[in-house]
């Protein structure tokens, strides 16, 4: 099934799309739950975010949230209501992230990822990359070796608004000086990716290897376990 000619270009979802750690994000953070008392299962952990991205994407959707700063602090109420536990996080939240920011972990690409960009810039798509990141998106990109692909580097920290939010999918929009129409983005969370990039006309293709269901009655056209799937589209 081959996504619209329209689309010239296609933006992705840095980390768990593109990159993914080793352990991976959701497993450190499985882990320093744990280790601050909080006992939960990965496959838990792993519903419980992505649920908190959808019921954020729908106060987003709401109108209820009016900056960056606010977008953590509700996605975190949202997380421990879905995780089941009651979390204080203004006394908490510095400790994990102490630790979190303290822990080594390798960062790697995604298997099928360089292909896949190859592939897609062999065609003639272009590229670029929307991002909820810490400021060093770009950066990360060079030290992987994959700057080099996208002509856009949409990082939230430096943009102060994050995804799902329209206003950053039209920042990249507008850096590419193309219309909604002519893009689709790849990512792996339900509420941030794929109902983010819809609400701005743009097509999302959800990456789901964790096969994650979808906490609304939209379910989008393209959805791949594997990256490598993605070339088929186009």
């Amino acid at each position: 099934m081959a996504c619209e000619r329209t689309i010239s270009t296609i933006f992705f979802d840095f980390g768990d799309t593109l990159v993914e750690g080793s352990p991976t994000y959701l497993r450190r953070v499985t882990q320093l739950l744990s280790e601050f008392g909080f006992q939960r299962e990965y496959p838990d952990v792993a519903h419980a975010f992505t649920k908190a991205d959808y019921l954020l994407y729908r106060d987003a959707s709401s109108g209820s949230l009016n900056d960056d700063g606010q977008y953590l602090g509700r996605f975190l109420d949202h997380f421990a209501a879905c995780l089941g536990v009651a979390i204080d996080w203004p006394t908490v939240l510095p400790q994990i992230l102490k630790k979190f920011d303290a822990r080594s972990y390798e960062r790697t690409l995604s298997e099928g990822a360089r292909d896949l960009l190859e592939g897609l810039q062999a065609k003639g798509y272009r590229l670029g990359i929307i991002s909820n990141n810490d400021g060093r998106c770009r950066e990360k990109c060079a030290e992987l070796g994959i700057a080099k692909y996208f002509e856009a580097i949409v990082d939230s920290s430096l943009e102060g608004v994050r995804k799902p939010s329209p206003k950053i999918f039209n920042v990249a929009l507008g850096r590419m000086g193309i219309a909604p129409q002519e893009a689709a983005h790849v990512g792996d969370m339900y509420g941030s990716d794929v109902l983010g990039a819809r609400d701005t006309g743009i097509t999302p293709i959800w990456y789901n290897p964790r096969r994650c269901e979808a906490f609304d009655s939209f379910q989008p056209k393209y959805e791949v376990e594997r990256l490598s799937q993605i070339l088929d589209f186009f």
